[in-house]
């Protein structure tokens, strides 16, 4: 009988899951389009309810095509970062997951910003200040929901939601707790002391763990959901991109991955943390990578694929995929365009972090065509791109 292992990549672009045989090759892959809301506020959130059950009718289209559900021998969670769902004792969501890109949190940003020394949280977290992370979310919940806040008992990250929806135990992996910024990287463990400053008990986080190992398995309460077999381990993923990372032997210091999503990340390894200060003055994050005992350098880009999605959406209706957008792309180009695009539609990130950067066309004309906005929204991504690169060149040498 054939084996196969089950992964779950929860994005901010699409929900998927795949079979893949033992050695990598794919089996079977199946997506749906993610399920965002914005209120009235322009706020962005996912309801819980509808991320689980999404999950396990992608799953369960992959289990009716295997003949024994047994054959699936492994299942782990991958998918974005920082989001999260409050939960209280009973094992119910209290609030809807606020997205990581949504904005509601720079409040809370601005207050750190005043009273918290910076180097020092970088020290502690690895991390540049920022309203997305997990630790604002929470704070937010406790300043504007405080009756929800009071309730909660644990937070998850979207990944561990799904494991926990699937086995009933609660773990976060170290790539997934580097981006709560409330994480001590160097000592893999909840920072106490960011926690108290924020007003939060570090027992609010799981127990974490490192990226491979068994969290629990699948209960019988999911079967019929799932058609997935009771008992099947489910292991801890990690971070969308640092998974990507060590899929493709990104695991050295002498490579670096470029991974498009949404959003494009730039990323490398690094043995330790000598060079941190410098990788700090340029605006980079560090965390735990989900190969044993490494960490990673990451910055990029926050809206790469968001970018190529919006013009397909707004200027090219009539183009339903996104071969063909690169088809006319490769028809039209003859050289450097004469228009420039700066590709900060949520804000830019290292060298130059800035949240209130926007996005810009430089140098239109009457002449000016919906082709000749594709190529210079292409090209501007890659300078960034490049830009980014030589920064991570540069800090860690």
């Amino acid at each position: 009988m054939k084996t196969y292992l089950l992964g779950i990549d929860v994005g901010t672009t699409n929900w998927k899951a795949g079979l893949f045989e033992p050695n990598g090759k794919i089996y079977s892959l199946v997506s749906h389009t993610t399920l965002t809301h914005f209120d009235k506020n322009e706020n962005a959130y996912y309801l819980p309810q509808e991320l689980s059950k999404t999950i396990f009718n992608l799953v369960k289209q992959l289990t009716k095509k295997v003949k024994d559900p047994k054959c699936i021998r492994g299942i782990a969670i991958t998918g974005m970062a920082e989001a999260g769902v409050p939960i209280n004792k009973e094992g119910n969501w209290l609030y809807p997951a606020i997205t990581w890109f949504d904005k509601r949190t720079q409040p809370q940003m601005n207050w750190w910003k005043k009273n918290c020394n910076l180097n020092e949280l970088y020290k502690i977290t690895g991390l540049d200040l920022s309203y997305i992370y997990s630790i604002n979310k929470i704070m937010w919940l406790k300043e504007n929901e405080p009756d929800i806040f009071k309730k909660i008992f644990k937070w998850l990250c979207i990944p561990d939601y799904i494991a926990f929806k699937l086995t009933g135990e609660m773990k976060m992996d170290y790539s997934i707790a580097s981006r709560t910024m409330a994480f001590d990287i160097s000592k893999k463990m909840w920072s106490s002391k960011l926690c108290n400053k924020a007003g939060i008990d570090s027992n609010i986080f799981p127990d974490t763990v490192q990226s491979g190992t068994l969290i629990g398995k699948v209960t019988s309460s999911v079967f019929k959901q799932t058609g997935l077999a009771i008992g099947t381990p489910v292991c801890a993923g990690g971070h969308d991109h640092v998974c990507g990372a060590y899929a493709v032997g990104a695991v050295s210091e002498e490579k670096i991955l470029d991974s498009m999503g949404t959003a494009e990340s730039i990323f490398t390894s690094l043995n330790n943390l000598s060079n941190a200060i410098k990788v700090h003055n340029f605006g980079f994050s560090t965390g735990r990578h989900v190969y044993p005992n490494k960490f990673y350098v990451m910055g990029g880009i926050y809206s790469s694929g968001a970018i190529i999605n919006w013009i397909k959406k707004e200027l090219f209706k009539d183009i339903n995929t996104h071969q063909k957008l690169i088809d006319i792309m490769e028809k039209m180009y003859k050289g450097p365009s004469d228009i420039f695009m700066l590709p900060h539609l949520l804000g830019s990130g290292p060298p130059k972090r800035d949240s209130l950067s926007r996005a810009a066309y430089i140098g239109l004309t009457p002449n000016a065509k919906r082709e000749d906005l594709l190529i210079a929204s292409i090209e501007g991504i890659f300078y960034e791109a490049k830009t980014t690169i030589s920064a991570i060149k540069e800090c860690t040498g």
